[in-house]
């Protein structure tokens, strides 16, 4: 199973945010984020071919209707890193 993962070009794992997570985060998130707004799941990026690997992008996600706001992006450190914004259009 792990030949398979050597050979994709992109690699992100998700998880539920925990306490500790917001505990680390307690720095960024007091910047101005409202109490709504808090990450509640993460996407690990393991793997990235193209440029950025080793980042976290901290999102809030509702499971109810799938959707998803992006709020930062962190290294492993929870340090975080400056990433150029970009929208996705899908023709309808």
């Amino acid at each position: 199973m792990s030949a398979v993962a050597d050979k994709v070009d992109h690699g992100i794992i998700t998880f539920k945010v925990t306490s500790r997570d917001l505990t680390n985060l307690k720095h960024i998130i007091e910047q101005g984020f409202s109490d709504n707004m808090k990450p509640n799941y993460s996407h690990w990026i393991y793997k990235n071919r193209s440029g950025l690997s080793d980042a976290i992008i901290w999102t809030k996600m509702d499971l109810g209707n799938m959707r998803e706001v992006p709020l930062f992006v962190t290294d492993k450190d929870y340090n975080l890193i400056d990433v150029k914004l970009t929208k996705l259009e899908y023709p309808e």
